[in-house]
């Protein structure tokens, strides 16, 4: 398994209705979402913390089938979060490249 850091300025491209596909840029489309999809998750360490987290499978240009991003947010509301994270997590194969 793999966890990759994705730029907030990365354009994805999303499956809507109907199978109309668009291209939005992660930071865009981290904005609208519905609060719904955050879901909270609570980190142990030695400062507790608990953060939002969305998963969505997309489209990104460089890969052939789908992947899924995590966006990780300090608070449950786009507009208010200071601190906003975009992960593209996977597998690997041994010996091949997704």
């Amino acid at each position: 398994m793999y966890l990759g850091g994705l730029a907030k300025n990365r354009k994805v491209i999303i499956t809507k209705e109907g199978d109309i596909k668009e291209e939005i840029r992660s930071d865009k489309l981290a904005k609208s979402l519905p609060r719904k999809a955050f879901t909270p998750i609570q980190i142990v360490s030695q400062k507790p913390k608990t953060v939002w987290v969305a998963t969505i499978e997309l489209e990104l240009s460089r890969f052939k089938e789908k992947k899924t991003i995590a966006i990780v947010m300090n608070t449950p509301v786009f507009n208010d979060a200071t601190d906003i994270d975009y992960f593209i997590v996977g597998y690997r194969l041994r010996g091949k490249r997704q």
